[in-house]
């Protein structure tokens, strides 16, 4: 019980929350199902498989922080995603994961990621941001000039190096919330800002 091999692409309902103890989905487990909009990952899953997620319905997922592995293909034309983000710990992911998601809008890249292959945007016609780490900028600059996308349309989009993302978080936390040892004007971080952000000892 700890691969998910197939999802039935007729199955009703558009929602499905795999079970908790899978570590590994099969290739093209929920290819061409269609009338799924949301799927809920366990915590324990290790890898994605190639086409795992092709032209699917979904228009969001959460992939968390167990996985290493994302194969080829993966989203391929999943016409509805807008957004992804690829979480930490991820180290590496096969080719063209989001080729042809023409809704795509924002993509996100880990810094433990170790190997980028020929990952193409052919397709994505409304991305907009780019968020990766540093290394891994100037690879995917190369792979948007060498995509099917208008030059026009490559120059809106912004490409942001994710060092200095968090980096400008952090100064913006320590700004708001960080003052001196009287206590004046300290607003209480919440318990999300507190996991991702330093804050200084007399706040806590």
């Amino acid at each position: 019980m700890t691969e998910l091999i197939k999802y039935p692409p007729n199955k009703k309902g558009n929602e499905y929350t795999i079970a908790f103890q899978t570590m590994r989905i099969g290739s093209m487990a929920f290819h061409f199902c269609k009338q799924l909009k949301r799927i809920v990952l366990p915590e324990k899953l290790e890898r994605i498989c190639s086409l795992t997620f092709a032209e699917s319905g979904i228009q969001s997922i959460k992939i968390p922080s167990s996985v290493r592995k994302i194969g080829d293909l993966a989203f391929e034309c999943c016409d509805n995603l807008e957004a992804l983000e690829i979480p930490e710990g991820v180290k590496n992911i096969g080719n063209s994961i989001v080729v042809g998601c023409a809704s795509l809008k924002t993509l996100e890249l880990p810094t433990s990621l170790e190997i980028i292959l020929s990952n193409s945007f052919n397709g994505c016609e409304n991305l907009n941001s780019i968020v990766a780490p540093s290394k891994w900028t100037s690879k995917i600059e190369e792979y948007l000039k060498t995509s099917n996308l208008p030059k026009n349309r490559i120059k809106q989009i912004t490409i942001t190096c994710k060092e200095k993302e968090k980096e400008d978080r952090n100064k913006e936390f320590r700004g708001k919330y960080t003052t001196g040892s009287n206590g004046e004007g300290v607003v209480k971080p919440s318990t999300n800002q507190l996991s991702d952000s330093i804050i200084s000892p007399e706040i806590r």
